[in-house]
């Protein structure tokens, strides 16, 4: 009788236990579509006030107006990229990011970065060193990019005067890449703790940082078994290192970017070009039409579908669809603009432009031949994909 009565007790508990279980599980992705819901709402009218900003920044002005807007233009790249980290750590917490590991030359990451942030050092008067890696590694790309590069980062925001070097270890068969910096070191106690969301050590830079990058390496490192090491002496700086599985070399051929490049060649390119624009917010709209006229498009703005119909003529149909993902009705913009083009019985490129971050729309246009670009949306990308297909019709050719 005793042995039924443990017996049922351990049942019990082990039912409670796998309800405790179930209520986290479901409260952990209630937390992560809420952050994502607000993310789209969020990032909506920032996405708005970028291309506002985008339109001042490229009229002339007083020297003392243009100061200010660049006061702003900082403020909302900050707002921007903490709605960014949040995002990222609610995806990885809640499983939703899959590493997509392939062989590559590490090389491929740190030239990269070195051109980019050795710019930087020598504004703030620190010498910027790397040395020279062409070992193959095992990674994902892009998640191994965002955590060399958050490690750079931390380096000069920290570090007052001296040097930032990036190097490698060969360490049997993996590879240790380290930053290591002249900064002012990080207290023994304080060490495990900069890896805490928001946490931040003092510094006298007025940078902008929000304690969230070191957070978002972390879950990134644990999510690829990447070792993360940081070692550390007050007065004389710091070293950040990850390790990473040493990879196979492969024939494949190295993608390069079929973006036109931005010289005099492209200038006068977009003069003409008929551009529609469609999205469901009205301030998006008109931000969006003063920063792509100024490139010399021509641009007709829709909220809706039945806007589209009365604004384009069947005679002067666009060259390129330019549209949000989500629009009212619970219509996406691939539908709509696929809707369009059967109608019109033309085939012609589309921009597909969201704030939903997760992989699916992205994946949804390429799907359909559309190009994709995440908001908030940057001019310059914006400005890159018109390149392109400007240059393609040039040349009588379609781009998809």
């Amino acid at each position: 009788q005793r042995v039924e009565q443990r017996t049922k007790e351990y049942s019990d508990l082990n039912r409670q236990l796998r309800q405790a279980k179930s209520v986290a599980e479901q409260a952990n992705q209630s937390k992560t579509r809420f952050l994502a819901a607000a993310g789209h709402d969020l990032i909506q009218p920032l996405n708005a006030s970028r291309l506002f900003l985008t339109a001042l920044q490229q009229r002339e002005m007083p020297a003392e107006h243009l100061t200010l807007v660049e006061h702003l233009a900082n403020s909302q790249q900050t707002a921007e990229a903490l709605i960014r980290e949040l995002l990222e750590i609610a995806k990885i917490d809640a499983g939703a990011v899959t590493p997509d590991v392939d062989n590559f030359p590490i090389s491929a990451i740190l030239d990269s970065l070195a051109v980019d942030y050795r710019a930087l050092a020598e504004e703030e008067g620190i010498q910027f060193i790397k040395k020279e890696c062409n070992v193959i590694v095992r990674s994902d790309r892009a998640l191994l990019h965002r955590i060399v590069q958050n490690f750079l980062a931390n380096a000069l925001r920290y570090t007052q005067s001296g040097r930032v070097l990036l190097g490698c270890r060969r360490q049997k068969d993996c590879l240790k890449i380290e930053i290591w910096d002249t900064g002012p070191g990080i207290p023994e106690r304080f060490v495990s703790e900069i890896f805490t969301e928001f946490k931040r050590l003092d510094t006298s830079k007025n940078d902008g940082g929000l304690g969230l990058g070191l957070a978002t390496v972390q879950r990134l490192c644990q999510l690829m078994d990447h070792p993360l090491e940081v070692r550390s002496e007050l007065g004389k700086g710091s070293v950040f290192s990850v390790t990473v599985p040493m990879g196979i070399a492969s024939n494949k051929a190295v993608k390069t970017s079929s973006a036109l490049p931005r010289n005099k060649q492209s200038e006068g390119l977009l003069t003409g070009l008929k551009v529609l624009c469609i999205d469901n917010d009205r301030a998006i709209l008109t931000g969006m039409e003063a920063v792509i006229s100024r490139w010399g498009c021509e641009v007709t703005c829709c909220q809706s579908e039945a806007e589209v119909e009365t604004a384009v003529r069947p005679d002067e149909l666009p060259d390129v669809i330019l549209i949000d993902y989500h629009l009212d009705d619970d219509l996406t913009g691939i539908t709509l603009s696929r809707d369009l083009l059967a109608r019109w019985q033309v085939t012609r490129p589309c921009i597909v432009i969201s704030a939903d971050r997760s992989d699916d729309v992205k994946t949804e246009a390429h799907g359909h031949g559309f190009m994709f670009i995440q908001k908030p949306l940057k001019a310059a990308a914006l400005r890159a994909g018109l390149d392109r297909i400007a240059g393609a019709m040039k040349n009588g050719k379609l781009v998809l």
